[in-house]
């Protein structure tokens, strides 16, 4: 398994969807995060096995949640730049250079 990295904006993505999941019922917001966990496992398990969107950029989907998760391998590591909501990532993706 390669470690996973996840960059400061990915972070804030994740913050972001967090609280607006606990935001609508209690305990939502940590389902959303115990998911995300477990697909960042399953990226450091097997990252070539997710799409290719664009240059070295991969998406991996965040089970039971419309969110993906962006990420590049980068030698020994692997990087999250992104967790998107599927209706927002395209605009966003734009503005950061995904």
């Amino acid at each position: 398994m390669k470690p996973v990295i996840v960059s400061s904006a990915a972070e804030i993505d994740a913050a972001e969807a967090f609280d607006w999941y606990e935001s609508r019922s209690f305990g939502l917001g940590d389902r959303f995060l115990r998911s995300v966990r477990v697909t960042l496992t399953r990226i450091g398990d097997a990252p070539l096995a997710f799409q290719l969107v664009r240059r070295a950029t991969r998406r991996a989907q965040v089970t039971g949640f419309p969110y993906s998760v962006y990420f590049r391998e980068l030698g020994d590591v692997i990087v999250v730049v992104a967790i998107f909501h599927g209706k927002r990532g395209p605009v966003v993706r734009a503005t950061r250079g995904i």
